[in-house]
């Protein structure tokens, strides 16, 4: 993303207009004089007259970079998901046609999911013709990227969480709740995303056997260490999923491995960190926080 954004720079008026505005206000943070110029390129209409430029990938990129003008420090982040969840969808699969389209989809992946997890609604991202779009953009090089297999086949069983989330809560909160039929179909589907992730992480142990020999670009470190504990976060909820329908002392055990899960994730976090690796290490953080503080909920009798 960051080889291609400079190159269209001067060529769209939205994004050489966003990109002012973000060095006007770099500029006013090392200068407060300069402080009315990042004030003044505000003004500049947020978005062109025409609704079909409103689907330009260019259009997306000048929006999400104005998030960082109009926002409060606390609040950048979640504005610029949820700003870039509704620009995704209101674009359509057909539009990511594009590398710099392709780099814009998969950036957004994670924090697309985890805003549906969050809010307890299904991810529109596992519908056919998005899943379809996403699988299209694997290509296998000799390094892992976001476009590798490995990372691919993760992220895909990651997106179908939000649905089986959304639909085991809204099952036990309504008049579902005691049909058998429902309540097989939900334990398979979870029994089913289970054993997925340990698979893949099987598969993921494999891949690095295998390349031990060669010497890792940081950048390919960085990536390993973000997916594999990605794949730990999204097999903890998928375990706290079962737990939620197994009524047995076997829910018991399972909340032992979410324990060791969790933990596993707090030793992660006392080794070296990659560059940049600050906002993946700090929601294994907050997602290890929560299992360990709720661990006596989950190990009472129901």
């Amino acid at each position: 993303m960051k080889d291609l954004i400079p190159s269209r720079y001067g060529l769209s008026h939205y994004l050489t207009t966003a990109t002012n505005c973000l060095l006007a206000k770099m500029r006013g943070m090392l200068m407060p004089d300069k402080k009315n110029e990042a004030a003044e390129l505000r003004l500049v209409p947020m978005w062109p007259p025409r609704p079909s430029v409103h689907r330009s990938c260019l259009v997306f990129m000048r929006f999400q970079l104005m998030q960082l003008l109009t926002c409060s420090d606390g609040a950048i982040w979640s504005h610029h998901t949820l700003g870039s969840i509704n620009l995704i969808k209101h674009r359509t699969p057909r539009r990511f046609d594009s590398d710099f389209d392709k780099a814009l989809f998969v950036a957004h992946i994670g924090p697309i999911v985890f805003d549906c997890l969050l809010d307890h609604r299904p991810c529109y991202l596992a519908e056919p013709q998005w899943m379809e779009i996403y699988h299209s953009l694997v290509c296998d090089l000799n390094t892992l990227t976001e476009r590798s297999l490995l990372a691919t086949s993760m992220r895909s069983q990651m997106i179908k969480l939000p649905d089986l989330w959304h639909d085991l809560n809204r099952t036990i909160r309504g008049s579902d709740l005691f049909n058998e039929e429902g309540q097989v179909s939900l334990l398979f589907r979870c029994f089913n995303a289970r054993q997925q992730f340990l698979d893949w992480i099987e598969e993921y142990q494999s891949y690095c056997t295998r390349m031990s020999p060669v010497s890792p670009s940081p950048q390919e470190l960085a990536l390993r260490r973000e997916l594999y504990g990605t794949a730990i976060e999204c097999l903890i909820v998928v375990k706290r999923l079962l737990e939620t329908i197994i009524y047995t002392d076997e829910s018991l055990a399972i909340e032992a491995e979410v324990q060791a899960l969790a933990q596993s994730l707090l030793d992660l976090q006392k080794q070296p960190s990659p560059k940049h690796s600050w906002l993946f290490m700090g929601h294994e953080m907050g997602v290890t926080r929560s299992v360990l503080l709720t661990r006596h909920q989950w190990e009472s009798p129901m």
